[in-house]
């Protein structure tokens, strides 16, 4: 599948999750750039396919799997046995092996960022015309139209600096893709984009859909649309749901409010903990980590009439967990994770907010604090993994 828009364009959604990759081998004249692009267009030129360069490489083949025969016969539709006789000479895999041990690898996952102002058909037609202090006019109405046509505008800029593709982007409602290095950054940046631009506001919620990139895109989209929905019926709006669909088929979701606590973000928790647990070594958090959490979480909450979450009991085991991970001398570190184990049970604890309202609706919903704050960790170890394989990726 084809998609462009302005100076952007992908052939295939390989394209978008090796975006960063592909812009690290540009103009890269090292001997490992040199000798995969040389054995890529020997296996490719004794097979009568054009000659690539670093900047008309396809994405899909900056991976191991996509340059086995049975993958480049699906690819280019050449005969399986053709390729094996031909191409039996080129090394090509163990071009791509020597470029990745120095450079790091390509992710196989992209992002779809799907975002929807609260609301919206109520501030346009003055339903919520008390926010404004004055009497709702046809100006302020056109006014509010106006900055979302500009916020739009801009938004999309923001996108495209990501590396990412706007699928569409009508104001209110935004559903873009783009690599899953930034992914976080920029899902904070276009909420504070709609926070900032005009004031008053509404709230948006949003869905982050973390995808691998053989996955069929229209079943991430609709993953995306799903996450979405999920952010306002378990939230009652103001929120971010994080979704990811691992290439295994398994699904984990997690999400609550922006602002978890004063000001404190969810994503910036989230980012925390993949900071920590992404250095290697004793500088680091190890991920065994967040595995330990999950053997011992279950311990933690009791099934009678309804969940309860022994709050003090868990945020002393993640403390202890903390220093058996971290370290005792390492100041650094352990001044990074003075808040996470508060933080951490506020996402775990159905009841735990100190906003009553938001606390009765999760109440009635459907929200299952365990389930969320297992879905959280997994994620977070999963991103934090990721990063560790992918170059140079040291920014959210």
């Amino acid at each position: 599948m084809k998609i462009e828009k302005g100076s952007l364009k992908f052939d295939s959604i390989s394209d978008i999750s090796s975006y960063n990759f592909k812009n690290l081998l540009k103009n890269n004249s090292s001997d490992e750039v040199i000798d995969f692009l040389k054995n890529l267009n020997l296996t490719t030129g004794c097979l009568g396919i054009e000659y690539y360069t670093s900047e008309n490489i396809p994405g899909s083949l900056l991976y191991e799997e996509s340059l086995t025969p049975k993958s480049l016969e699906k690819e280019f539709g050449i005969p399986q046995k053709t390729i094996e006789t031909k191409a039996k000479d080129t090394n090509t895999i163990v071009a791509l092996k020597n470029l990745t041990s120095k450079f790091g690898k390509p992710s196989k996952y992209y992002c779809i960022i799907h975002i929807d102002v609260d609301e919206m058909g109520k501030w346009m037609s003055g339903v919520k015309h008390d926010a404004y202090k004055k009497e709702f006019t046809i100006d302020i109405q056109r006014k509010l139209s106006k900055n979302l046509c500009k916020l739009s505008d801009e938004i999309t800029k923001k996108i495209n600096c990501w590396g990412g593709y706007t699928i569409y982007a009508g104001g209110d409602d935004i559903l873009a893709l783009g690599p899953l290095e930034g992914a976080l950054n920029i899902v904070s940046e276009i909420r504070s984009s709609f926070e900032n631009y005009n004031k008053p506001f509404p709230s948006v919620s949003a869905s982050l859909t973390i995808v691998h990139h053989l996955e069929h895109l229209q079943i991430a989209i609709e993953d995306a649309r799903e996450a979405l929905n999920l952010a306002k019926e378990s939230f009652d709006r103001d929120s971010i749901i994080i979704r990811l669909r691992n290439h295994s088929g398994h699904i984990f979701t997690c999400g609550y409010k922006w602002n978890l606590k004063g000001d404190k973000d969810f994503i910036d928790l989230l980012y925390q903990l993949v900071d920590l647990m992404k250095i290697k070594g004793k500088d680091g958090l190890s991920p065994r980590f967040v595995f330990d959490i999950l053997d011992v979480l279950p311990a933690f909450y009791e099934n009678r009439k309804k969940w309860y979450f022994h709050n003090d009991m868990f945020v002393s085991e993640i403390k202890r967990l903390l220093l058996k991970h971290i370290g005792k001398n390492n100041d650094v570190l352990q001044s990074k994770t003075t808040l996470l184990p508060c933080l951490l049970s506020i996402i775990g604890d159905p009841k735990s907010d100190t906003q009553n309202e938001l606390r009765q609706f999760k109440e009635k919903s459907k929200y299952n604090g365990q389930d969320n704050l297992q879905s959280f960790l997994k994620i977070a170890a999963f991103l934090a993994k990721e990063y560790r394989e992918i170059l140079g990726k040291e920014d959210k």
